[in-house]
């Protein structure tokens, strides 16, 4: 039996299965993960179309994930039928033997028919889940074409909250469709802007943050080297079902860095930070003709973007002036390496394990 792996003990990171749970309960982080995909406008040369729109010339896009894959063993409690822990999109379903059974799934149903297989016997039912959640109700007002979206916010790890996938809003006032420009967080910007006082309704769906294990102390020495030799930043352990590869981002939301920074104003009704995933801006002002003029966050400028401020009052930088701005913004790495690991464990698989990498110059598509 394991020993020493309660959420306040000492944990020695052999990576089996009740040490992973162990390690998930006392370093676990709610994290958001986007997957990498190469763009076809990448040639033979492996250089990207500077031009392209798609991947604005990065050679990589971006995606949320929301779906994954596995494998579960279930036993009938009656003639034929397979109860479903959830609603799940049903890949194949196989007997003890591997051979392929015929079966019946209604859309979004936790009952499974199977043909042939009486109570007491067991199949294998490989799945797919979709994570994305969905919800409807009046959206709340922020600025001129920006509004908020009430999602939950999970407390077991940390406060976090929901990442908006898609939103469909409508004008009932003016009786026309809106469309949605950009959607970051929970918020969401559209056009035609309405009136402050339209009533506004939003159907959307949104993704519960995952929680994954994010390591760059009490290592090892096999992971403390790996670690040291390719120069990483820390090891990410993950269930086997999240298929996380190479290039792939995650951004740790319960994790900020400080930083100062000072650029010149566009003048108009939104200015870019070179951060990305800010979490919140105080401290802002510029000095016009030797005085000081502060901006409030929430007040004079709100967040639209992933690193856009958007001025939403007459209180703004004029053209060319300098602002100062202080700002916190989530620890965003990249996946350098995944580590293979054959093994498992109780015969089950092991959790994957990748190496990660601060990723400074992390740079969304401008829609994000």
């Amino acid at each position: 039996m394991a020993s020493g792996l309660g959420e306040n003990t000492p944990i020695v990171l052999k990576f089996t299965r009740d040490n992973f749970n162990a390690m998930i309960g006392r370093h676990g982080q709610f994290v958001r993960w986007l997957s990498s995909n190469k763009c076809p406008c990448v040639g033979k040369n492996k250089r990207a179309d500077e031009n392209c729109e798609f991947c604005k010339g990065k050679g990589i896009s971006y995606s949320d994930m929301y779906s994954s894959e596995d494998i579960k063993e279930y036993v009938l409690k009656i003639d034929g039928v397979v109860e479903l822990n959830s609603p799940a999109e049903i890949i194949w379903v196989r007997d003890l033997y591997g051979n392929d059974l015929d079966y019946i799934s209604g859309e979004c149903s936790t009952i499974l028919y199977v043909l042939g297989i009486v109570k007491g016997k067991s199949v294998y039912v490989k799945y797919r889940t979709d994570s994305r959640l969905t919800g409807e109700n009046t959206p709340i007002y922020i600025s001129p074409g920006v509004y908020e979206v009430g999602l939950p916010v999970k407390m077991e790890f940390g406060t976090t909250q929901g990442t908006l996938y898609s939103a469909v809003a409508y004008n009932v006032t003016q009786d026309i469709p809106l469309t949605t420009e950009s959607v970051f967080r929970n918020r969401f910007t559209v056009s035609p802007i309405p009136e402050e006082t339209d009533e506004i309704t939003v159907t959307y769906k949104y993704i519960n943050p995952l929680v994954f294990g994010i390591l760059n102390q009490n290592l090892t020495d096999t992971d403390r080297k790996w670690l040291t030799d390719l120069s990483g930043d820390a090891i990410m352990i993950f269930p086997q079902k999240y298929l996380i590869n190479e290039e792939d981002i995650i951004i740790a939301l319960n994790s900020t860095i400080f930083k100062n920074h000072v650029f010149s104003s566009t003048g108009e009704n939104e200015d870019s930070l070179p951060s990305f995933y800010i979490d919140n801006c105080f401290s802002t002002y510029s000095i016009r003709d030797g005085v000081k003029v502060n901006y409030e966050y929430g007040t004079d400028y709100v967040l639209s973007g992933g690193n856009k401020i958007k001025w939403i009052t007459l209180n703004k930088p004029l053209s060319g002036e300098t602002v100062s701005i202080n700002y916190v913004y989530n620890l965003t790495y990249k996946v350098l390496k995944d580590s293979p690991n054959p093994r498992t464990s109780e015969n089950n698989r092991f959790p994957r394990k990748v190496m990660l990498k601060l990723y400074t110059d992390y740079n969304p598509r401008e829609d994000f």
